[in-house]
């Protein structure tokens, strides 16, 4: 479920993950931000359970790394929607050319 643009209540970015996490309620966040997997404005981008679950017990232990390896791959999925060319940047990963395109 999704709140409406122009209907919804602002909450901070704790409360957008919380929701999103637990019961798969997508908002923008008090800076007008997507959601992690982008469901507010494409609800059939909305992951799955297990997937948000895991997503917000990373950002609760502050595994940043994890973090940013899950919204690259949300953010891989919304282009792919939109059918954007994607370009795959593995951070930190021994041996990989930054400037090629995968």
């Amino acid at each position: 479920m999704c709140v409406e643009k122009g209907k919804r209540t602002r909450y901070n970015p704790y409360e957008t993950v919380e929701m999103w996490a637990d019961q798969g309620i997508c908002v923008h966040d008090h800076s007008d931000i997507c959601c992690p997997d982008y469901s507010c404005c494409h609800p059939e981008l909305l992951a799955d359970l297990k997937t948000r679950q895991t997503m917000k017990a990373k950002i609760q232990i502050g595994d940043i790394r994890t973090v940013n390896l899950m919204l690259d791959f949300f953010s891989m999925a919304h282009a792919l929607y939109h059918n954007a060319p994607v370009i795959l940047t593995l951070n930190g990963r021994e041996g990989f050319d930054k400037n090629k395109l995968m």
